[in-house]
């Protein structure tokens, strides 16, 4: 891993939002990180779950036939972490924990594809 450049952690919803391009909101400042990306500039990196976060509706918006497609496409720009053992179990403890619902009522519960990102994020941070 090139140490010298920024790394970034997309989570599925980046791409999605990209994808369908809604919200309208922050799609040109992904499509400049993607270009920088493209560019080497970059390196943007994701958990492997995106691969079953990600519609293939939202993949036909933007004209790719499936996720394979659009990996093609931005070849060099996206790399992809396979969350290890450790970091699935990792992620079952911390399903676990419960918070407050900001909106006040039921406590929540982190879903799955959420705490399976976030702890992949960790794992590249710390040891890639």
């Amino acid at each position: 891993m090139n140490k010298n450049i920024q790394h970034y952690f997309w989570d599925s919803c980046v791409f999605s939002r990209y994808l369908t391009g809604e919200p309208e909101t922050h799609v040109s400042d992904i499509e400049q990180y993607i270009a920088d990306a493209k560019n080497g500039l970059i390196q943007i990196h994701y958990s492997t779950i995106a691969l079953a976060e990600i519609k293939p509706s939202h993949l036909v918006k933007r004209g790719f036939g499936d996720f394979n497609d659009f990996a093609k496409d931005f070849q060099g720009a996206f790399y992809p972490i396979s969350p290890l053992p450790d970091v699935l179990l990792k992620a079952s403890a911390l399903r676990d924990f419960k918070y407050p619902n900001p909106n006040g009522g039921k406590d929540r519960i982190l879903g799955l594809g959420d705490a399976i990102q976030l702890l992949t994020c960790i794992f590249a941070k710390e040891f890639l």
